[in-house]
């Protein structure tokens, strides 16, 4: 293992940590090649995110927001979206607001 995948590994690790804390799921990690998208998505639960390396654009009905290295992102829920990497690629590792079921 290498400089960088420890690097990776503890930052994954630590932010996996505060995601819980916040209320959300453990979360995973995932790469996205240069100049890929993933298609149109939609998520009905709130999306938090860290941009480990490269740059990341996320695009919705509404705006078009770029994220570089160190930066955090919020998604709201109920929201068609579209992220592409640039140049670079990204590294990003995203979780899910945990859900919770509510009873009457």
């Amino acid at each position: 293992m290498n400089t960088t995948d420890r690097s990776i590994e503890s930052v994954t690790l630590n932010y996996s940590k505060s995601l819980l804390e916040r209320g959300f799921n453990k979360g995973h990690l995932r790469t996205i090649k240069p100049f890929h998208s993933t298609g149109l998505c939609f998520t009905n639960r709130i999306i938090l995110g860290l941009v480990i390396s490269g740059n990341l654009e996320v695009q919705t009905s509404l705006s078009v927001n770029h994220f570089v290295s160190d930066e955090e992102f919020l998604l709201p829920a109920n929201l068609h979206f579209q992220v592409s990497a640039g140049v670079l690629g990204a590294v990003i590792f995203i979780a899910r607001q945990k859900f919770t079921k509510t009873f009457l």
